[in-house]
């Protein structure tokens, strides 16, 4: 018995690209200050995909030692 493969084709794979950079700090100062970053799935093809296992953003807090400037006082 000869066995023949009827498709030499590699399956697609998905994967990741690498993180973007992180975005800046949003407030500047505070508590509430998170910062983010992104990633795109792709196939191998270099055709984007929602196959990819895991998250495409990401956050995390930043800035929350800084402390906000109080308003200036004007004259009446």
């Amino acid at each position: 018995i000869q066995t023949v493969s009827c498709d030499s084709t590699p399956c697609p794979t998905v994967q990741w690209t690498e993180w973007s950079l992180w975005s800046s700090c949003s407030p500047s100062c505070g508590v509430q200050g998170r910062k983010f970053r992104s990633r795109r799935c792709y196939l191998s093809s270099l055709q984007p995909s929602s196959q990819c296992i895991g998250e495409s953003t990401g956050s995390e807090p930043c800035n929350t030692d800084v402390a906000c400037g109080l308003p200036r006082r004007t004259k009446r």
